[in-house]
């Protein structure tokens, strides 16, 4: 049975494969910009028809194959844009896939219109597959044979399987780079001989997600939030800090370049502040990361034989603008993904409780639905038999025990 996983690792690559990937990058970031920039003319066009025609404008994209064929029969030898074809196809082709799937969502309403890429702030990822089935992409425990660029020696050893033909393989990959470190994510397909079977000889659990609290259990046990606790809290005042470092030094470079426009100013200073800020980021960004999870392997170690979780609208509750920052850093999305892989991996049911179920109005002991209780209110009790509980442990216990709920096996979860 085939099984899909995907792996992200630090890699080490030598300078010429450095350079080969910074000119790949900026290749796609052109193609990117070019599909954009063609589809916008034809969407003000679109709005200028649809005001005439007192109608809503709609989609006009140029679907990506034939933009690639115009790209490569037209565009290329009228410009003379010959350096488009140093760069692999199928990392082109996937550029204005990308860029096709950004206009896409804006017409769906799930993002903002499409942004041009930048250099240096929106990099584009280098995209390499398979070339065939005869032609797969090797790997070791030190290295990854990428097409084009030879072997990617890997700065954590051993993150990624090793090639076995017809049982582990690289199926397609990205190479990218953060704040002057260079990461590779791979998605592999293997083989499995059996699937892990649901346990039925414990008792299962209910998580309650928040923000005071990152996780409750039904069991009474409690996960605190990392961002409040002393060492989050001290970089984000040193995040603070380098931001106005950072502002400022970026309105004094605009203010140059305003002011002798032939001359462009030295960015050296700014490109400094830059990368400080950027790495204080990441490093909030690994520490959450690595407490988010630490603490769905302590929950695995309790074995249970479900595990039940609330469907949230976090898309909804992110309208909200006070308290829309707090819930972007809870990552309750990633911390749900890593629970549902590893009930996957261990054998143990998943359960996503319905969406529209009170599980904090609900009283566990009655039934009773509160309709009153307010968020500020942080103990449930229960104006019908007086039962009086902690809010979020009330919900874990009604997560626990509810009926509303749907099986998500393995077959659908990111395994």
């Amino acid at each position: 049975m085939k099984r899909y996983r995907t792996f992200k690792v630090e890699i080490d690559p030598t300078d010429e494969q450095k350079q080969q990937i910074a000119r790949f990058q900026g290749i796609c970031r052109f193609v990117y910009n070019l599909y954009l920039h063609e589809n916008q003319e034809r969407w003000e066009a679109e709005k200028k028809l649809a005001e005439t025609l007192g109608r809503k404008p709609h989609s006009t994209l140029m679907k990506p194959a034939k933009f690639y064929t115009w790209l490569k029969q037209d565009y290329i030898p009228a410009s003379g844009k010959i350096w488009i074809n140093d760069c692999p196809s199928k990392a082109v082709r996937q550029s204005i896939n990308d860029a096709n799937e950004a206009y896409r969502k804006f017409f769906k309403k799930q993002s903002g219109f499409p942004k041009f890429k930048k250099k240096g702030s929106n990099e584009s990822m280098v995209y390499f597959c398979r070339n065939s089935l005869s032609q797969p992409v090797r790997s070791t425990r030190w290295y990854v044979q990428v097409p084009k660029l030879g072997r990617v020696h890997l700065k954590e050893k051993g993150r990624i399987p090793t090639y076995v033909p017809n049982e582990v393989e690289i199926v397609k990959g990205r190479i990218g780079q953060k704040n002057g470190r260079w990461y590779m994510s791979v998605y592999v397909e293997y083989e499995v001989d059996s699937v892990p079977s649901y346990r039925k000889d414990s008792d299962g659990i209910g998580i309650d997600l928040g923000i005071k609290e990152l996780a409750v259990l039904s069991n009474k046990e409690v996960f605190a939030n990392i961002n409040k606790k002393r060492p989050m809290k001290r970089k984000l005042r040193k995040l603070k800090h380098i931001s106005r470092i950072y502002s400022r030094k970026l309105k004094a470079y605009r203010a140059r370049k305003k002011k002798d426009p032939d001359n462009r100013p030295t960015r050296s200073n700014l490109n400094k502040a830059q990368k400080r800020l950027q790495t204080v980021q990441q490093k909030m960004n690994n520490t959450r990361n690595t407490y988010r999870r630490q603490t769905v392997a302590r929950i695995m170690d309790l074995y249970p034989s479900y595990i039940t979780m609330e469907d949230l609208n976090i898309a909804g509750m992110m309208k909200n603008r006070k308290l829309a920052h707090a819930i972007s850093q809870m990552q309750w999305y990633a911390f749900r993904t890593d629970v549902q892989f590893q009930c996957a991996k261990r054998g143990i049911e998943f359960r996503l409780a319905d969406r529209r179920y009170p599980s904090s109005k609900t009283c566990h002991q009655c039934g009773h639905v509160h309709k009153a209780l307010k968020l500020s209110d942080r103990t449930f009790v229960c104006p019908d038999c007086g039962y009086t509980e902690e809010r979020d442990i009330n919900a874990a216990h009604n997560l626990r025990d509810t009926a509303a709920y749907t099986v998500l096996d393995l077959q659908t979860t990111m395994f």
